[in-house]
C-alpha cells in the first residue's frame, strides 16, 4: 500500500505544497498533522507506523517532515526497516537500504537538526531585539506581532501610528 505522511509545524501553515508533491505517487492512505517535529510524540505519526505493514511504502515530502532530530529520524527509519516498510522521500531521493543511503540520511538529518536549532536561536534573538526597539518591557512578543511590526515599518507607518492601530498606544503613552 502507498501511504503518505504530511506534517506542518503549526495550524497556520498549509500542507498543500506537500500534498501536491506526493500526488504523483497515487497515495492510497494519507496521514496528516499539524504538530512540531521536535519529538516523535505525534498521534498521526504513531497511527501511520501502526497502520503500515510489511511491503508497504511510506512517502514523505522530505526527511524534515518526519523528524528534525537526527536520532529520532534514524530510529523511525530503523523501525520501518524492521517492519520491512520502504521509505521514499520526494526531495532527497535516497535509498536508505544501502550503506551510502544510510550515510546520506544521517548527514541530512544532522543538517535538518542544525537548521532547526539556528531558526530557534534566530527567533529568540529577533524577539529580544524587537522588545528593545519597541521599548516595551516584560511580556512576550509573538512572532506574528514582530512580522506585523516589520511590515508596518516597511510601508512607512511610524511606531506610534502602528501602536495606535493595534490599540497598544495607551499602554506605551502611560510609561
Amino acid at each position: 500500500m502507498r501511504i503518505a505522511y504530511v506534517r506542518v509545524s503549526t495550524e497556520e501553515q498549509n500542507e498543500a505544497r506537500q500534498r501536491e508533491a506526493l500526488k504523483q505517487y497515487r497515495i492510497e492512505k494519507w496521514f496528516c498533522e499539524k504538530r512540531s517535529a521536535k519529538d516523535t510524540n505525534r498521534p498521526q505519526l504513531e497511527a501511520m507506523l501502526e497502520f503500515a505493514r510489511s511491503g508497504d511504502t511510506i512517502y514523505i515530502h522530505d526527511f524534515s517532515r518526519l523528524a528534525r532530530n537526527t536520532q529520532d529520524l534514524l530510529r523511525l527509519v530503523q523501525r520501518m526497516q524492521q517492519k520491512e516498510i520502504q521509505l521514499i522521500s520526494c526531495q532527497e531521493q535516497i535509498d536508505t537500504a544501502t550503506a551510502t543511503g544510510k550515510l546520506m540520511l544521517t548527514m541530512i538529518a544532522a543538517i535538518n537538526e542544525f537548521e532547526r536549532s539556528i531558526c530557534w536561536s534566530d527567533k529568540r534573538k529577533e524577539s529580544r531585539l524587537q522588545k528593545e526597539r519597541s521599548g516595551i518591557r516584560g511580556g512576550s512578543v509573538f512572532s506574528s506581532q514582530i512580522a506585523l511590526n516589520y511590515y508596518m515599518e516597511g510601508i512607512g507607518i511610524t511606531k506610534l501610528q502602528n501602536l495606535k492601530l493595534q490599540g497598544s498606544w495607551r499602554l506605551v503613552a502611560r510609561r
